[in-house]
C-alpha cells in the first residue's frame, strides 16, 4: 500500500513539474522580456526644445522662454513649461543637459537648472560688462560661458561653477573692434556671436560694426582670451558678418553677414586659427531687389550630415538651402523655401537632422519644416504661436 501511494504522489509531482515547465516558465518569460522591452523604451532619447522670446517686458511678465517636449515622428512641439522672465535674446543648454544659459535684456547672463521634471528655476546672474548682450554658447568641456555684447562690441567669459552650475564673475573681458566706418551701422564695433572653434582649441567672436571674426586661442586653465597667430578672418568691406557655423567633418567655417545678405565659405586652419575665404554668394534671389537694404541676413547653421548648409533672410522671410561639396566645401544654391512667418531672425536644426525650425520675430510663430536627406529640401508641416521668439535650441537626455 505505502509504494502505492509513493508511486502516485511521484507521478502528481512529476505532473506538476511539467505544467511548469509547459505553461508557468513560458509565462515568466514573457513577463521577463516585456519588462525588458519596457524598460529599453524608457531609456529613449528624448530632446527638449528651448525658444527664447522677445516679446517679454523688462518687469519679466512674459514668456521669455519656452521648454517644448518633440515629437520626432511629425516634429510637433508641445509646451511644457512657460518660463516668465524679461526679454531672452539667446539660449544655450549646457553639455551634461544639466543647466542652461541665457542672455537678457536688462544686460545680464542668467544660469538656469534644468529640473528633473525638465523645466527650469533660476540659479542666478552676472552683469554683462557691456551692453546689449546678445548671444551666449558653452565651452565644449562645460566649465565656461562666452557672451557678445552688441552695442559696446565686447566678449566676455564666465567660470561655470562645477557644482551648482552657477555663472562666476568674469575670468576675460575683450574688445578688440573699432568698426570699419563702412555703413551706417558700421560707426563702432558691435559683437554679435562667440563661440568656440569644433575642437574647442580657439573661441571665434563675430564683429558687425569691424567685418571681422575675431580669432583666439582659449586658455581652460584661467579662462583669458588671447589673440590668435591669425588674429582674425576678413569680410567684404561693409559686409557685416553675423553668425558662423562650423562644418562637422571638413576643415571649413561658414559666416552668414547681414548686411550684404551674404554668406562667406572659409578654410580654417586649426593651428593658426586662419581663415582663408573661399567663396562669397548671396543669400537672395537674383531678381531680388534689396537696394533699400529691406532684407538682412541672419541666421546659418549646417546639416548633421555636413551635406548642407541652411540660412534666413529677415525682410525675404526665407530659408535658402545650399548643398555642399564634400571635397572643397564650397557650396551650390538648392532653394529658396518661405518661412511662414515674418523675420526669422533665430533657425535651427534637430540633432537627428530631420527637422529644421525657424524662429519668426515679427510673426510670433515658430514654424518647422522635415528636411529631405537625399537632397536637402524643406517641406512645411506645422507651426505654434510664440511671443517674439529669436532663437531655438535642443538639448538631448536619456
Amino acid at each position: 500500500l505505502f509504494v502505492v501511494s509513493f508511486r502516485g504522489s511521484l507521478h502528481i509531482l512529476l505532473s506538476s513539474l511539467v505544467m511548469v515547465r509547459d505553461t508557468i516558465l513560458p509565462l515568466l518569460l514573457f513577463f521577463i522580456v516585456s519588462s525588458s522591452v519596457l524598460c529599453l523604451c524608457s531609456a529613449a532619447t528624448t530632446t527638449t526644445v528651448y525658444i527664447a522670446n522677445t516679446a517679454g517686458t523688462s518687469n519679466g511678465d512674459d514668456d521669455g522662454i519656452l521648454v517644448c517636449d518633440m515629437d520626432e515622428d511629425t516634429g510637433a512641439l508641445s509646451v511644457r513649461q512657460k518660463v516668465k522672465t524679461a526679454v531672452v535674446w539667446y539660449i544655450e543648454p549646457h553639455p551634461n543637459g544639466k543647466y542652461v544659459y541665457t542672455s537678457g535684456y536688462n544686460n545680464a547672463y542668467y544660469a538656469y537648472k534644468v529640473d528633473t521634471n525638465g523645466s527650469l528655476t533660476e540659479i542666478n546672474s552676472q552683469p554683462a560688462i557691456g551692453v546689449d548682450p546678445c548671444y551666449v554658447s558653452v565651452d565644449p568641456s562645460g566649465r565656461y560661458l562666452f557672451g557678445a555684447n552688441y552695442d559696446s562690441g565686447s566678449f566676455v567669459v564666465f567660470p561655470i561653477d562645477a557644482v551648482t552650475g552657477a555663472l562666476r564673475s568674469p575670468s576675460d573681458v575683450s574688445t578688440p573692434g573699432t568698426g570699419s566706418q563702412v555703413q551706417e551701422r558700421q560707426t563702432g564695433p558691435h559683437a554679435h556671436m562667440i563661440a568656440p572653434s569644433r575642437d574647442g582649441s580657439h573661441v571665434l567672436g563675430v564683429d558687425l560694426g569691424s567685418d571681422k571674426v575675431f580669432v583666439y586661442k582659449f586658455d581652460a586653465n584661467t579662462g583669458k582670451l588671447k589673440a590668435a597667430l591669425a588674429p582674425y578672418g576678413q569680410t567684404i568691406s561693409g559686409a557685416g558678418p553675423r553668425h558662423f557655423s562650423f562644418h562637422p567633418t571638413l576643415s571649413v567655417v561658414y559666416v552668414i553677414n547681414e548686411l550684404d545678405c551674404t554668406v562667406g565659405v572659409y578654410v580654417w586652419n586649426a593651428s593658426s586659427g586662419a581663415m582663408r575665404g573661399l567663396q562669397v554668394l548671396s543669400t537672395l534671389p537674383i531678381n531680388y531687389n534689396n537696394t533699400d537694404g529691406h532684407n538682412t541676413g541672419s541666421e546659418i547653421r549646417v546639416h548633421p550630415s555636413g551635406q548642407f548648409v541652411y540660412c534666413t533672410n529677415r525682410g525675404h522671410h526665407s530659408v535658402v538651402v545650399y548643398k555642399v561639396d564634400l571635397t572643397m566645401g564650397t557650396l551650390t544654391h538648392v532653394e529658396w523655401v518661405q518661412t511662414r512667418g515674418d523675420t526669422p531672425r533665430g533657425m535651427n536644426i534637430s540633432p537627428s537632422g530631420r527637422w529644421l525650425y525657424t524662429a519668426n520675430v515679427n510673426g510670433n510663430n515658430v514654424t518647422w519644416f522635415s528636411i529631405d536627406q537625399d537632397k536637402g529640401t524643406l517641406k512645411y508641416k506645422d507651426q505654434m504661436t510664440a511671443s517674439g521668439p529669436v532663437d531655438v535650441e535642443f538639448s538631448v537626455s536619456k
